[in-house]
């Protein structure tokens, strides 16, 4: 896809996430984004389910709620879990060092201590639920590197 192209969309998609006319939600299923410039980009609820993602720059971009399935060249974390929402889903992007769940972006560090500090006194069972969600992602993280994959 030409960045000219792409520009577009994400403009529409802000026009969408402002409720403006003429908006519409970023639909880049099966895109090929190769070397795109998303830098800053606010991507929230895209679906980028299958897009070729080498080399695209997503720095600085609000990644919450992206459907990321079987998108390429890009490694993404997933775990869902039951929290203070049902079917909710912990993100996290090593390469980027961003996770996410529900509105929440930070880096990984970040991520697991706002965990600590909203549900560990308060909430048991859904501090125990994140805690297996980012349990399971540092394992897959982990055996990414020992063979090689990260």
């Amino acid at each position: 896809m030409k960045q000219t192209e792409l520009d577009v969309i994400i403009n529409l998609h802000n026009k969408w996430l402002n409720n403006e006319t003429g908006g519409e939600r970023a639909d880049l299923w099966c895109a090929d984004l190769r070397r795109a410039n998303l830098r800053g980009a606010d991507l929230w609820c895209t679906d980028l389910r299958c897009a070729d993602l080498r080399g695209a720059d997503l720095e600085g971009a609000n990644l919450n709620w992206v459907n990321w399935h079987e998108s390429t060249g890009l490694k993404v974390y997933v775990a869902g879990l039951q929290s203070s929402r049902d079917n909710a889903q912990l993100t996290y992007i090593p390469s980027l060092d961003v996770a996410t769940t529900g509105c929440y972006q930070g880096t990984w560090t970040e991520l697991k201590q706002r965990v600590a500090d909203e549900y560990k006194d308060q909430d048991e069972r859904i501090y125990k639920a994140y805690q297996l969600a980012i349990d399971y992602i540092e394992a897959q993280v982990a055996l990414d590197k020992a063979f090689g994959e990260d």
